[in-house]
């Protein structure tokens, strides 16, 4: 398929340091592309500087073909592409509905509840009064409500209990399998080679690995030198999570 969001030679800054260095990342309509790497590793650098959260430094971002590195996050936004970031980001004394309604009128909110039942039964609740889960699947109603053609998810999976984790996932393939395009940082590497197509592992900044989720899913010592790639041989073996 033709790539929805196209990245080239990326270099993102934080306080004069790089974090990401030349990075290259296709990411197409109807897949999820896995982004994976150990703490520190750049990718929550990477998806903010693709949102307008932070500039680039250098390189390209572009959007079903249209140069958007220079544009307002805002306008980003109204091209297509939605970032859900890390942590449960409610409106905790605005209700479940409510808080849909901030991106979409109250006509477009089927969907999100079509995707999450459990959501509609909670819709006059406070946002507050909700679980962790019921938050995350909140947070990413309120994304999709906006019909975007490009998702960037950061760790929806943190502090979540592992059964919860395991309803989101396959949530996430059926976004794809929708047309939209998936960018997804997970810690769970397993659960997100499950359910992805391709994958990209960063270390330091840069990519060590591209290639498919199965080649990776079928070799974990694949998997876990290209997590190790350009560690020093002093560093304490890294654990996967936020960057």
């Amino acid at each position: 398929m033709s790539p929805l969001l196209e990245i080239t030679g990326l270099n993102v800054a934080r306080s004069g340091f790089e974090i990401v260095n030349n990075v290259d990342l296709v990411a197409p309509a109807g897949e999820v592309t896995v982004l994976l790497g150990s703490n520190g590793a750049g990718k929550t650098t990477l998806l903010e500087a693709v949102s307008g959260v932070i500039p680039c430094a250098a390189g390209s971002v572009s959007l079903e073909g249209e140069y958007i590195t220079s544009m307002r996050r805002g306008k980003r936004a109204r091209r297509g592409l939605a970032h859900v970031e890390q942590g449960r980001t409610v409106f905790p004394e605005l209700t479940t509905e409510e808080n849909l309604l901030v991106a979409a009128p109250k006509t477009a909110l089927g969907p999100a509840f079509d995707l999450f039942p459990s959501l509609e039964k909670r819709r006059h609740v406070k946002s507050g009064l909700l679980s962790g889960g019921e938050q995350q699947m909140l947070v990413l109603a309120r994304a999709i409500v906006g019909s975007p053609k490009m998702l960037l998810l950061d760790e929806i999976s943190l502090g979540l209990a592992p059964v919860i984790i395991q309803d989101l996932m396959p949530v996430v393939r059926r976004l794809a399998d929708s047309g939209i395009g998936v960018l997804l940082v997970e810690q769970f590497a397993e659960l997100a080679l499950d359910i992805g197509d391709s994958a990209l592992v960063l270390s330091r900044g840069k990519v060590v690995f591209n290639g498919s989720c199965e080649k990776l899913r079928s070799s974990p010592e694949l998997l876990q030198g290209a997590y190790l790639a350009g560690a020093d041989p002093e560093d304490e073996p890294a654990q996967t999570g936020g960057s």
